[in-house]
């Protein structure tokens, strides 16, 4: 166990300068530093750097794994909306010269190369445009 000298913790010979304790319910935990803070962050989760390290391995492996396929979930989403989308249709009236009807033709609205370039651009700056949405 360590002690504590004034407004420093020994312990197992190293001298921690900073400290800081929030209480809990069922126990305490204790944040000790050679830096003259004490690093608080929302991200960090209070009592993480006590567990074992395969159980922080298979947490960070599984919260991947959750966000790798809700990342798979929008992908698929957003690309059935470019489906359809693009694969709309509008009807073209064919005339002589006479202006009579000759027949009537389903036509695509896009061009499926333009379609398709729009996408591959998208796909390819999809990472730096979350990045953007996730920093303003």
């Amino acid at each position: 166990a360590g002690e504590l000298e004034g407004e420093a913790l020994v312990y197992n010979g190293e001298t921690f300068t900073s400290g800081e304790q929030q209480d809990y319910e069922r126990g305490r935990i204790v944040y000790v530093s050679k830096n003259l803070e004490v690093c608080n962050s929302w991200v960090l989760v209070p009592g993480t750097a006590i567990l074992h390290n395969g159980i922080l391995a298979v947490a960070y492996c599984l919260t991947l794994i959750y966000l790798f396929m809700g990342i798979g979930i929008v992908s698929d989403v957003f690309m059935s909306a470019i489906e359809r989308i693009t694969s709309q249709t509008t009807l073209v009236t064919l005339r002589d010269d006479h202006g009579q009807v000759i027949k009537q033709k389903k036509v695509p609205v896009w061009n499926p190369t333009v379609a398709n370039l729009t996408l591959m651009a998208l796909g390819s700056s999809a990472p730096e445009i979350l990045l953007s949405v996730i920093e303003t």
